[in-house]
């Protein structure tokens, strides 16, 4: 970096430097409230821009002892400690916080200042994952009784996709491909995830989501919406008959997603208000179809390095040695549509469908052999005659050619 360019650098907006190194929808919404968290365990006055620029101005003085910084984090990794002991917060999310208030300072040119291993030690890492269970096959299907359009196809997506319910945030129609097998049949379609960013990849819905969504976007066209491959997936309900509203969509963000899948578990009667001293539901509001789309897939076993890639896991070292072609992923992930098809009255009639395939496959297969024995019947039979009939024929030549010889005598 120039010197005209640190000037610069150092002159930015602290909290501007790290947000713009945040690329996916989740962290940036996620990160700055971790951060502030721990800006206001020191007590910084302010909103977090003010406490931002503060921050940076107190920790980077030429004559700060470098260790004060360390000492700040270490004691605020204690009061995390006190949060896990009283039950107020799981000991996995504590690190989360640390990877928002590292990343500040390596923008802000502080990570020099902080021993990270150290402090890493300080807190208590998750080693396990968190008791909440995955949501049942019965509550997701009562889910979808909501009376919201919204509702089904935003639910049948994260749970055939198991995408985060950030992805929405970027997803639009033309990221949403169908697929087909050989004969031309619809097997499931392809959605890229998180395009434009770092952590873009590619997931697939079953056929029962992409109708779903299908359908959700024949409605907005049908009520005046000129619908493109730009536009959002999700979007803003309007009043029946604001004909502008209808036409002027507006992308939900995932606060607004997570608000209307909160609204709907509780309306319901799927998963009621926290009772009193109750810090956790049963399961997650979104990423509770995560869970799901992972238990399912391990039902229907996928190997479980296609279901990490499918979630959009990172495999580490492994990024950059495993490489799986379309076709090979697209047809594990056809092993667990049945299992993750939320309408079992569709697996039921496409089982009908598949026996009925079958019986007939194998009526045809027996018509087949039956015709077949009988034409090779015929054909011995013809055989047959046809070497009588040569046999008949060459006796009685030989019967004129004997009354011939005879007469000439």
């Amino acid at each position: 970096m120039t010197k005209h360019d640190s000037t610069n650098a150092d002159n930015d907006d602290p909290l501007s430097l790290f947000t713009s190194m945040l690329n996916a929808p989740e962290s940036k919404r996620q990160y700055p409230k971790r951060l502030q968290v721990f800006f206001d365990f020191l007590k910084l006055d302010g909103d977090i821009k003010a406490q931002s620029e503060t921050f940076v101005r107190l920790f980077k003085k030429d004559n700060e002892d470098k260790r004060d910084l360390q000492k700040q984090l270490i004691r605020f990794a204690g009061s995390q400690k006190e949060r896990v002991s009283n039950k107020e917060l799981s000991p996995s999310t504590v690190p989360n916080y640390f990877k928002a208030i590292k990343l500040f300072c390596q923008a802000n040119n502080l990570d020099t200042k902080v021993n990270w291993k150290i402090v890493s030690k300080s807190y208590p890492k998750g080693t396990q994952a968190a008791d909440d269970r995955a949501p049942t096959l019965e509550e997701i299907q009562r889910l979808l009784e909501f009376p919201d359009r919204r509702i089904k196809p935003l639910v049948l997506t994260l749970v055939s996709s198991g995408v985060r319910i950030g992805a929405f945030e970027t997803l639009k129609w033309k990221h949403i491909t169908p697929k087909n097998n050989d004969s031309n049949e619809l097997i499931a379609a392809k959605m890229r995830v998180y395009v434009g960013d770092r952590e873009n990849y590619s997931a697939y819905i079953t056929p029962e989501a992409l109708q779903s969504l299908k359908d959700w976007m024949d409605y907005r066209t049908a009520c005046g919406e000129i619908i493109t491959g730009d536009s959002p997936v999700m979007r803003d309900i309007w009043q029946n008959g604001d004909l502008e509203g209808a036409k002027n969509p507006r992308p939900l963000n995932t606060f607004a997603l997570t608000r209307l899948l909160n609204r709907a578990w509780q309306a319901q009667k799927i998963r009621t208000s926290l009772p009193k001293n109750s810090k956790r539901h049963e399961f997650k509001t979104a990423h509770g179809f995560r869970k799901y789309f992972k238990t399912q897939l391990e039902q229907a076993r996928v190997p479980s390095i296609k279901i990490e890639l499918l979630l959009g896991h990172s495999l580490g070292l492994g990024d950059s040695y495993t490489r799986f072609s379309e076709e090979q992923m697209l047809s594990d992930y056809v092993l667990g549509i049945e299992y993750l098809t939320v309408n079992q009255n569709i697996v039921l009639i496409n089982k009908s469908l598949k026996k009925q395939e079958e019986t007939i496959r194998i009526s045809l297969k027996e018509m087949e052999n039956r015709h077949r024995k009988e034409i090779d019947a015929l054909h011995q039979k013809y055989e047959k005659d046809m070497e009588n009939m040569k046999k008949d024929i060459e006796q009685k030549l030989e019967q004129i050619t004997s009354k011939i010889d005879i007469s000439k005598i």
